[in-house]
């Protein structure tokens, strides 16, 4: 479920640190599927690293204002940005045919 504020009776989406709530989480989830981390473990582990996972944040608040600002930013698809703590372990097993760790689209 979307987190939804109105502002001057406009819907718009809760942020956090400049960032769509649902991107977030998107982004969030695919972190961790590449590390082979549960949603619940990839949490435990941005407070454990707040260091990485700040920049990890940057990172991605980068990336997704650089999106909007091109245009290429689409309603639903997330892109991670290319930087991957150190701290997280790397998934083993090959990825599936045709799944891409980079873009995922957000559930409607």
């Amino acid at each position: 479920m979307r987190e939804k504020t109105t502002q001057g009776g406009v819907t718009a989406e809760k942020k956090k640190d400049g960032v769509p709530i649902s991107y977030w989480s998107a982004a969030l989830n695919m972190l961790a599927w590449k590390a082979g981390l549960s949603y619940g473990k990839i949490q435990v582990w941005a407070q454990f690293h707040s260091e990485e996972y700040g920049k990890w944040m940057h990172e991605l608040r980068l990336s997704y204002e650089k999106a909007a600002e091109d245009g290429t930013l689409k309603d639903g698809i997330v892109t991670l940005p290319s930087y991957m703590p150190e701290s997280l372990p790397r998934r083993a097993t090959p990825l599936p045919h045709g799944w891409s760790t980079e873009k995922h689209i957000i559930g409607k």
